[in-house]
């Protein structure tokens, strides 16, 4: 500090300081005042944005609250979905498996069925070959059924023929009765024994060599005409065994 003089000049000296100070004070309160209002205008626009701040917080927990109860909800269902899924998944595998099996045994079902037609084809063509057979044989056998029922008819016409002519030879051997014939039928009837002697089957081969006119069950016309020999008579005798009288 310096030293006054005089206590004028002290006074000057404090009074200027005073009027610094005072000014400096003026200046310091008006920049207070300013600093205050606008600390009070920044408080103010604070306390708005608090309030909107706040006013946003609690809509946005309550936002929030929301959605995580919907998220749970959502989660659960998810959660039931995914379940059902995979129960579904499951079941949707089982009945692929339960297929593949079903494709399988259908395949060897349609296998064992095809070796099955494949064996009935078989079958049917030997039946077929068997029928074919067996109906060329009937024919066969339906021929010589026809034949030997037109031979049983021939042979019963000719039986018949030969009663006939037994009846007639006996009624001509009482007419007749020669004494001196006896020899003469006896040698004939020898030869035609002899010559008639041939084997069975040649009637079927002498068949032909009778005249399709000639049906069976009708008589042969020349021979009702009764025009016979006495020697034929004789050795139709001999043949039939006729008693002699």
């Amino acid at each position: 500090m310096s030293k006054f003089v005089n206590a004028q000049e002290e006074i000057e000296y404090w009074k200027k300081k005073y009027d610094e100070i005072e000014k400096e004070f003026d200046e310091f309160q008006q920049n207070s005042e300013m600093i205050e209002k606008e600390l009070e205008t920044s408080l103010e626009q604070a306390e708005k944005l608090n309030r909107e701040l706040k006013t946003r917080n609690n809509h946005l927990v309550l936002e929030n609250e929301t959605l995580k109860t919907k998220y749970e909800l959502e989660h659960d269902d998810l959660i039931s979905q995914i379940a059902e899924l995979q129960e579904e998944s499951k079941r949707c595998n089982e009945r692929e498996e339960n297929y593949v099996k079903y494709i399988r045994e259908l395949e060897q079902k349609n296998d064992d069925l095809e070796r099955s037609q494949r064996a009935t084809y078989m079958s049917l063509a030997e039946f077929e070959v068997k029928l074919n057979s067996a109906i060329e044989r009937n024919v066969l056998l339906e021929s010589e059924l026809d034949e030997k029922e037109n031979l049983k008819a021939m042979v019963q016409r000719l039986k018949d023929e030969t009663r006939d002519l037994k009846q007639e030879i006996q009624v001509r051997e009482r007419e007749l009765r020669p004494d001196n014939d006896k020899a003469t039928v006896t040698r004939r009837c020898s030869s035609f024994r002899v010559s008639t002697a041939t084997p069975p089957n040649d009637l079927t081969s002498k068949r032909t060599s009778i005249p399709n006119s000639e049906t069976p069950g009708k008589p042969h016309t020349h021979i009702k005409s009764k025009r016979v020999t006495k020697s034929k008579y004789l050795s139709l005798n001999c043949l039939t065994g006729a008693p002699k009288s």
